[in-house]
């Protein structure tokens, strides 16, 4: 029956390319994150950094966050 429904619809193709523009886009993202950030210096210096640098929280201070 989906066959039947689907078939010689031209309206068929703008699913077809938005998905292969997602995927596209995706891939680029990806791309992007993997070989561009990993040969990027501040993203080595931003690794080094210490999670814990001695500073006192808000709430240590005297400032409620609610």
């Amino acid at each position: 029956m989906s066959e039947w429904f689907f078939r010689d619809n031209p309206l068929l193709a703008w699913p077809l390319a938005g998905l292969g523009i997602f995927v596209a886009a995706f891939l680029m993202v990806i791309l992007y994150v993997t070989v561009v950030l990993r040969r990027d210096r501040e993203l080595e210096r931003m690794a080094a950094l210490p999670l814990d640098d001695g500073a006192t929280g808000a709430a240590e201070e005297g400032v409620v966050r609610t």
